[in-house]
């Protein structure tokens, strides 16, 4: 199978000093083979430090592209490849990594997050949200 290649856009801009604005945009596109991509649900009354993987399925030699919604509820603490805690996300907040090829090595090859707190999903379920591309030939 030949490569596939995906779009990933981003813009920010923000106020700056004496009124002037800063902005900056950047484009990656992602090759890509395989591509895993759903909802892993996080039950109710999960309990702190319950870690939650991100499912590569069918991609084995490394992403591309990864983008993590957290909707637990709570922050969540981001692991990549299995490394000590790298920061929280918030509720609702995102992460998103994009390259257009794969390193040489230290390929993103894992992620989860990981509950700061008890879940209480008794009126909204709660869940991640994952896109993930990879194993470009």
């Amino acid at each position: 199978m030949s490569n596939l290649v995906g779009s990933v856009k981003i813009t920010l801009s923000a106020p700056g000093p004496g009124g002037s604005t800063i902005a900056a945009s950047a484009a990656v596109l992602p090759a890509f083979a395989a591509l895993s991509a759903g909802v892993v649900d996080v039950p109710d009354a999960t309990v702190i430090s319950t870690a939650f993987g991100i499912p590569f399925g069918s991609i084995a030699v490394g992403a591309t592209a990864l983008l993590v919604h957290n909707k637990m509820g709570q922050a969540g603490t981001l692991k990549i490849n299995g490394s000590a805690a790298l920061t929280d996300i918030p509720d609702d907040g995102w992460v998103l990594l994009s390259m257009a090829a794969l390193p040489a090595a230290s390929k993103l090859t894992a992620c989860s997050l990981t509950t700061t707190g008890t879940v209480d999903g008794s009126t909204i379920a709660r869940s991640i949200e994952f896109y993930v591309l990879g194993d470009p030939v």
